[in-house]
């Protein structure tokens, strides 16, 4: 019910190899929401914590372009 009057812009980035929190659940939340701007981000081979090694480019990469108006 919660997510299905979430009506504000909405980023979801999760790396597909986090054994923290399900990127299955996560997708599954995300597809509930009723924002009509939303973007879902699957970081391959990204585990829990994206803001460090490899994935911080393509996790950056991501946020500003949202930021910038993209999708």
């Amino acid at each position: 019910e919660v997510c299905a009057s979430f009506s504000t812009p909405l980023l979801v980035i999760h790396g597909d190899a986090d054994k923290c929190t399900s990127p299955t659940v996560s997708r599954a939340w995300f597809e509930g929401v009723s924002s009509a701007t939303k973007k879902y981000v699957s970081i391959p081979n990204g585990y829990h914590v994206l803001t460090e090694g490899s994935m911080l480019p393509k996790l950056a990469a991501e946020v500003t372009a949202v930021l910038a108006g993209g999708r």
